[in-house]
């Protein structure tokens, strides 16, 4: 009976260390959970930005590359310090900061993809409303840079 209880206390022992190692391991390459939905203030943040794009209409080059970078959106969030100068001219130093810290969540590039087809459809509506209007009469589809999709 002692052997026995020895031979399970060995055994026992001997797993610890695996167990331990595999729990590690098994955590290892765990993905964080999700933080809740986004602050008013990050989509505020983030429809800014939108409307900036829209505005310069970069929409189309700005979902691409926010596609392509999808799977990094954490890198890419570290890498906003190379395009701070550039960032500078959407955002102040504090939004700048906010945006970085909402890029680092997983979910924050197809809400930003969201927002920027909503804006960019929102502002292809409003140039086809206006060129059916009758104050329209007399200027050219060029000058409103109106494309048909």
């Amino acid at each position: 009976m002692a052997l026995m209880k020895e031979a399970i206390l060995m055994t026992e022992t001997q797993n610890k260390p695996k167990k331990r190692f595999m729990d590690t391991l098994r955590h290892a390459f765990a993905v964080e959970p999700a933080e809740g939905p986004f602050q008013p203030e990050d989509i505020a943040l983030m429809e800014k930005l939108a409307q900036a794009v829209i505005k310069r209409q970069l929409a189309t080059m700005a979902i691409m590359t926010l596609e392509t970078v999808r799977p990094l959106n954490f890198l890419g969030s570290q890498a906003m310090v190379f395009f701070q100068p550039i960032i500078s001219m959407v955002f102040s130093t504090e939004e700048y900061e906010r945006f970085s810290r909402i890029l680092e969540r997983r979910q924050s590039i197809p809400m930003l993809i969201e927002i920027i087809e909503k804006a960019e459809d929102a502002r292809i509506a409003k140039e086809r409303e206006l060129r059916k209007s009758p104050d329209h009469v007399g200027t050219h589809d060029n000058d409103l840079n109106v494309r048909d999709y």
